[in-house]
């Protein structure tokens, strides 16, 4: 086509303009090129494309608000979000779940849940986690108390319960949810494994080096049935399973099983010996545990 005002007017875009000049793409060499070209011509081609793009104005699918050269479809994430989950369909399980989870907010907040249902505004329940836009219809205090360190704090959602991310770590529901779950996962044979099988415990280490240097042999680790030993010591044809216990020993579950574990290991003839780690980093936490020790020399010496 030729170069000329009249093919120019019929372009919509730079690139098209440029193909006139016989450029198949647009760049600053071409730009410069095609400027000095329309001055030649007396065509104003920024003015141009100005009016073309005037005349393309986009609005939100949305609100219908007019949209800028940078946004496609929708004036913000508000909007996209709403337009996309009108057409959005729930799988039958994800339903089951929004409507159990309804019905035990309700039976947790009835009074609430009833504030929301004549207020009208029942569908935006699960959406309605700020406590601005929820408790301004309800009228209530954003101040909560931290069950774990008891202070005053400024919440800001529904669920949020703890101060700080610290006080969640503390927190002893906290921790018996996460236990239940990992239980959940080895009943149900998910669980990838403890994966510091491999890896010695700082309680283990210490007690390495207390059987070296005691001049007491051990076998770490050894396999017995479906158990794990943490030392088997052999003394006089007579097998000791030193076990080192964590806090984690003392849960109800944990004991019971440990009472089924000992029981078999009696019957393979082995002698449970089990010790309570304590922390040394006291003098009292010295002194505990250089007791320990020394009760479990003379055991062994006993033998």
């Amino acid at each position: 086509m030729e170069f000329n005002i009249e093919n120019l007017q019929k372009c919509k875009t730079i690139t098209e303009c440029s193909k006139l000049l016989g450029y198949s793409y647009y760049n600053a060499t071409v730009k410069e090129k095609l400027i000095q070209a329309c001055e030649s011509i007396g065509f104003d081609l920024w003015s141009h494309l100005e009016n073309i793009n005037k005349n393309k104005q986009k609005f939100c699918l949305s609100c219908g608000k007019p949209l800028n050269r940078r946004q496609y479809k929708f004036c913000c994430t508000s909007c996209s979000a709403t337009y996309n989950n009108k057409n959005r369909k729930h799988s039958a399980e994800t339903k089951e779940k929004i409507r159990k989870s309804t019905i035990k907010y309700q039976q947790e907040h009835p009074e609430v849940f009833a504030k929301f249902i004549n207020a009208g505004i029942q569908s935006s329940l699960n959406r309605a986690k700020n406590f601005d836009i929820a408790f301004s219809h309800l009228g209530q205090n954003k101040q909560k108390v931290c069950p774990v360190c008891h202070k005053e704090f400024t919440a800001r959602t529904y669920s949020t319960k703890y101060c700080s991310k610290e006080c969640v770590s503390k927190s002893t529901e906290v921790k018996e949810i996460l236990r239940q779950k990992q239980l959940e996962r080895v009943k149900q044979g998910i669980h990838s494994g403890w994966q510091s099988r491999n890896i010695t415990s700082y309680p283990e280490q210490f007690w390495m080096n207390v059987l070296k240097n005691n001049n007491i042999s051990f076998e770490r680790e050894k396999h017995v049935g479906k158990y794990f030993l943490d030392f088997v010591i052999s003394i006089n044809d007579k097998l000791i399973d030193l076990e080192i216990d964590g806090k984690q020993h003392k849960y109800q579950d944990r004991l019971e099983s440990d009472c089924i574990r000992d029981k078999f290991l009696k019957s393979e003839g082995y002698i449970i010996y089990r010790i309570d780690w304590n922390e040394i980093n006291s003098d009292k936490g010295k002194k505990l545990m250089k007791n320990k020790i020394n009760k479990f020399i003379d055991f062994v010496n006993f033998l």
